[in-house]
């Protein structure tokens, strides 16, 4: 529910850090789209039970006993093309729980294996539609390997062949949104890699690629969590970008989009209510005075209240509102409302929200005197 500040409630995945020299993503900030294989399959249900009660060298002894069952079967059936596939996906997810500081040129060594695989994979493949964005995709994940492991120029030239990839593996009419998102994740983490190498023209130019497979994601898919957090990482790289390049213009146009897709997606009868808030608030208080826009708040503010009826928080900020739009009378009925809908004021989880609220009401009042 929304008990408590809206803050709060905000997604923790959709707060990306700083980078070394621009606002971008942190290594491991945001997390690549999955695919299911089959091949090992008890062994990886007990790596991702082992490695949850943190028992990390049994779930990587199990990684290697599904490792060896693929190359057997490999070796059995060498132009099988499920078990290449298969054998190349279980590599790719023995590498991205090598997580590790201590693990990372072991991580390297499995992407890079990953990737070979993958390569193997492709060539036996008759739907290479499908084998060359999962190779593609590897081959940003391989970069992204190093890039993590501090090895940057390395990442940057492997990063430039799996963009050129994940770029012929994307065509106009593609829609298929794992593979848009995939891309995209690719794109993003090339941008923060190619701004560490200080070639900002292709960071800029990925993110602007990465951005236009999102807009496609958010018109086909209703699940738009991973959309919401890569779009935010494509608008905080872009609008940094901008301000540091003194292109507020620019900064301003970024921030606007990213408003409008998050509306967007905010509006479809399937969102959370939680979604519309945020936009709200950004639309009421966003860092841009440029971008904000009190009536278009107003609106998802509405909405919200109308999907959680009984939560304070949609009220408080439809309260906000009404006070941007000089509807004061309005802004301090739906305040008193939201302050009568928690149920025990003096509970400390609520002390921040009925301290805004209090704020609010005092001040409604006294401007209404």
């Amino acid at each position: 529910g929304f008990n408590g500040d809206v803050s709060a409630a905000q997604p923790a995945s959709q707060h990306v850090s700083a980078g070394p020299r621009k606002v971008a993503v942190n290594p491991g900030a945001l997390k690549p789209p999955v695919a299911d294989s089959s091949v090992g399959d008890e062994h990886r249900r007990r790596t991702g039970a082992e490695h949850a009660l943190g028992r990390v060298d049994e779930a990587h002894a199990h990684m290697a006993a599904a490792d060896e069952l693929a190359r057997k079967l490999s070796e059995a059936n060498p132009r099988d093309v499920y078990t290449m596939s298969a054998w190349a996906q279980l590599l790719r997810e023995w590498a991205e729980i090598s997580v590790k500081p201590e693990q990372a040129a072991e991580r390297v060594a499995l992407h890079r294996r990953a990737m070979e695989t993958y390569a193997r994979w492709r060539e036996l493949a008759s739907n290479r539609g499908i084998a060359v964005s999962e190779g593609a995709f590897e081959h940003a994940l391989f970069a992204r390997a190093l890039a993590n492991a501090g090895e940057h120029e390395a990442a940057c030239a492997e990063y430039r062949l799996a963009c050129a990839e994940l770029a012929t593996s994307v065509t106009d009419a593609t829609r298929d949104s794992m593979l848009l998102l995939r891309g995209a994740f690719g794109l993003i983490e090339a941008s923060q890699t190619f701004a560490d190498c200080d070639d900002d023209a292709e960071s800029i130019r990925m993110c602007s690629l990465a951005w236009s497979w999102l807009e496609r994601v958010a018109d086909t898919d209703p699940d738009s969590a991973t959309t919401l957090i890569y779009a935010q990482a494509v608008l905080e790289m872009m609008v940094e970008s901008a301000v540091q390049r003194d292109e507020l213009h620019e900064a301003d146009e970024w921030t606007r989009r990213s408003l409008a897709l998050r509306e967007r997606l905010a509006r479809r009868p399937e969102a959370s209510p939680i979604e519309a808030v945020l936009v709200a608030k950004d639309l009421l208080e966003g860092a841009r005075e440029t971008t904000r826009d009190p009536a278009r708040a107003l609106e998802l503010c509405r909405l919200a209240v109308e999907r959680a009826a009984d939560q304070p928080v949609p009220r408080y900020w439809l309260a906000k509102a009404f006070r941007a739009t000089r509807d004061d009378a309005r802004a301090l009925e739906t305040a008193r409302a939201a302050l009568a809908l928690i149920a025990d004021i003096a509970d400390p989880a609520q002390a921040k929200l009925v301290a805004k609220l209090n704020a609010l009401i005092a001040e409604l009042e006294f401007a209404g005197r």
